[in-house]
């Protein structure tokens, strides 16, 4: 799938007046509140409603609690399903600036191939997701919030792997990423940080929040880049900003309403370099076959949110949302196209890319404990609706015309640019509508013993019109899920889950005709240890998905995607995160995955490996403060050869970081290494025309003031 390209646009003007009007209809994402475990009686504890950030504690890579599995806030321990969490502590300690930066430290999720870096781009359990199709506090990004997310206003970021669809619709087989933004806090706190680092880098970030006034809290974010890059020409500029407030309606109601900016403007270079001989690292690190004349591509993009937290008796709360986001994408980019025979002329084709977009979701649900007679119940409830216009015009050159030929071992720059006109008339429009009915129940069965089933109903409808046709696709769908979850002692918990999931692709094929939807079945099998107050926390697990109707991008356009057979991914994944005191924090991760095609029209694909999916991978780091206010972490990523969408293959690697820090006060300077040994990898790719190097030892030198 090459949705970027086909729809690649991300921003426009955020219509303010649409999104307050929209809120009286709303309906709730992943729960902020916080839930009060009490032990429950006959009749079920209070719940309370708060939409302010929880208090600073000690920092740590473990947390007990999650919200991406059940839409609320509930303890890990008591789920059977499989959650990591990346902890605000963690994403620090790594001084991020992307999401990409930390993600790969949640076993079973690797890079893809990222569009040259413009998206966060991934494979969860074999399967690939995009930025379109992650979540930022329970709400799909979609075509409108595809981009490669800043890490300024992100709490943690949740994975849950395996089929989500029984409690989020739609959803793809791998599982489901979910950025958890943060919240207004009632502790008045700001921090700033600066960073210069390696390729002319140079970031600037705020975060500060508090009390207005006697119930009104605040938070801002916002955060800027700029950088040239490790490879010639790919100049890199970005800027975000997210203003969020929460107002106490009453003693039993929460408001929680925010609006984000973005924009990114970068030179396109989306596909690399060739392999030669099938050597992905026949160039140097810095070649690019990006022209230094093509305008900086921009995509920006525009978002407001409203959530209404309301207590309707000490056991029964609900939850009502609204988000809209609007988009907008100019792009030109150079594509290759064909290596000559002669081994060294590349064909590049010119692309020319607009799109606008705008979607708008409502969701609401209704939570509450109960009992029916010894059995207790923590059951959330609701209904989504969600609805994307795409709008969007696509010009190529003609390379019969104007093959636009470099010399990939002499490259001469600065010829004209070939011409590749917008088409004329109406914009192609891709249209996509989707609702649901759920409920999932989580029963305490005995002592240590819970049984957790869920069930949706779905409809979904996707249309494409374009100026030769008009193609439309839709279906109704149910899925489920069920687990159990037996803590065998205090410590140490088993469980094993079943889920179904569906799919409805997003995006057309290369003739404009829409696709079908996938259709998953997985189970899991796991075994979860924690000590201490998320002291210590172990996961181990198998877990095998089947997938049909597989959707993959076009070996022969790479813009686009087809659909072919079945697909299995079954593996093993192991996750560590420790605190030893103040001493001593480490998060690592381990992931066997054997994804393949099991099933294809033709025959020489059965048994190839999905695409950047890699057998091995693992990652890991530790932050050590060895004196008073000195830490050291040294880091490492590790990832074994990956085949690309035409299967020819790139090799694996293992990268060394390291970071030293020093805290004085509200001050803390660090000094963060990637690639300590500056050895040469490849990062990723899309096919033998197109892998991407890893960036050579680069630096970065960040300072924060926290008051």
């Amino acid at each position: 799938m090459r949705a970027r390209a086909i729809f690649p646009n991300r921003g426009a003007r955020l219509n303010a007046s649409r999104v307050l009007i929209s809120a009286a209809l709303a309906a709730p994402a992943f729960a902020h509140a916080q839930t009060a475990d009490q032990p429950a009686k006959k009749a079920a504890p209070e719940i309370q409603i708060d939409v302010t950030a929880p208090p600073r504690k000690e920092p740590s890579y473990a947390t007990s609690t999650q919200v991406t599995a059940t839409r609320e806030e509930r303890k890990i321990d008591d789920l059977p399903l499989t959650v990591t969490a990346i902890t605000h502590d963690a994403i620090d300690d790594r001084d991020a600036h992307r999401t990409n930066d930390v993600l790969t430290l949640a076993p079973g999720v690797q890079f893809f191939s990222g569009y040259g870096g413009t998206w966060d781009d991934y494979t969860l359990r074999g399967f690939h997701i995009w930025s379109a199709t992650t979540f930022r506090n329970g709400f799909l990004s979609g075509y409108s919030g595809a981009n490669a997310i800043d890490v300024v206003n992100v709490e943690r970021i949740e994975v849950i792997r395996g089929p989500a669809s029984a409690l989020y619709g739609p959803g793809l087989p791998g599982g489901a990423i979910n950025f958890v933004t943060k919240r207004p806090s009632e502790q008045a706190r700001s921090r700033v940080g600066i960073s210069v680092g390696s390729f002319d880098t140079a970031r600037a970030e705020l975060d500060t929040t508090g009390p207005l006034s006697d119930g009104v809290l605040y938070r801002l974010t916002a955060a800027g880049d700029t950088s040239s890059g490790y490879r010639d020409f790919n100049t890199f500029r970005r800027y975000v900003v997210n203003p969020v407030v929460s107002v106490r309606l009453a003693s039993d109601t929460w408001l929680l309403a925010e609006v984000q900016a973005y924009e990114e403007a970068y030179r396109a270079d989306p596909y690399g370099v060739p392999q030669i001989a099938g050597n992905s690292q026949a160039f140097p690190v810095e070649r690019s076959f990006a022209e230094p004349a093509l305008p900086l591509a921009t995509t920006s993009g525009q978002l407001g949110r409203i959530e209404l937290f309301h207590a309707l008796s000490p056991s029964w709360s609900l939850r009502v949302a609204t988000q809209t986001q609007l988009g907008r994408y100019d792009e030109e980019a150079l594509n290759p196209a064909l290596l000559d025979t002669d081994g060294r002329s590349l064909i590049r084709v010119l692309s020319n890319w607009q799109s606008h977009s705008a979607d708008t979701a409502l969701q609401v649900a209704l939570r509450g404990k109960f009992a029916t007679g010894s059995l207790e119940h923590e059951l959330i409830a609701g209904v989504d609706a969600r609805r994307e216009i795409v709008d969007y015009r696509i010009g190529l050159s003609d390379p019969t015309v104007d093959p636009y030929v470099i010399d990939v071992f002499d490259p001469h720059y600065g010829s004209p640019l070939p011409s590749a006109p917008l088409p004329p008339g109406r914009l192609d429009r891709w249209t996509y509508e989707s609702g649901g009915v759920y409920a999932n129940d989580l029963v305490k069965l005995a002592p240590g013993l819970n049984l957790l089933g869920g069930a949706r109903a779905d409809t979904y409808r996707q249309t494409s019109a374009t100026s030769t046709l008009f193609d439309k696709a839709g279906e109704p769908a149910l899925t489920g899920r069920t687990g159990v979850v037996y803590q065998l002692i205090e410590q140490s918990a088993l469980y094993g889950n079943l889920s179904t999931g569906f799919w409805p692709v997003l995006g057309i094929q290369g003739d404009g005709h829409v696709l079908k939807p996938e259709h998953s079945f997985a189970w899991e099998l796991g075994q979860r240890t924690s000590l201490g107050h998320e002291q210590l926390t172990f996961d181990a697990v198998l877990f095998d998905i089947k997938n049909r109707n597989i959707s993959v991008i076009d070996p022969t356009n790479t813009n686009f995607q087809v659909q072919r057979g079945r697909a299995e991914s079954r593996g093993v994944e192991l996750a560590l995160t420790a605190r030893l005191a103040r001493h001593l924090r480490a998060m690592a991760s381990y992931a066997y995955t054997h994804a393949v095609v099991t099933d294809d029209p033709d025959p020489k694909q059965i048994g190839s490996n999905l695409p950047l999916s890699a057998r091995h991978a693992g990652a890991g780091f530790i932050e050590w403060l060895f004196l008073p206010g000195l830490s050291v972490g040294p880091g490492l990523v590790y990832t074994s050869k990956r085949s690309l969408v035409d299967q020819s293959e790139i090799p694996g690697y293992v990268r060394f970081d390291a970071r030293v820090a020093y805290r004085h006060g509200s001050v803390e300077s660090s000094l963060f290494v990637q690639n300590v040994l500056d050895r040469r990898y490849t990062l990723s790719g899309t096919n033998a025309l197109g892998v991407l190097p890893g960036a050579p030892r680069n630096v970065q030198l960040t300072t924060r003031v926290s008051f």
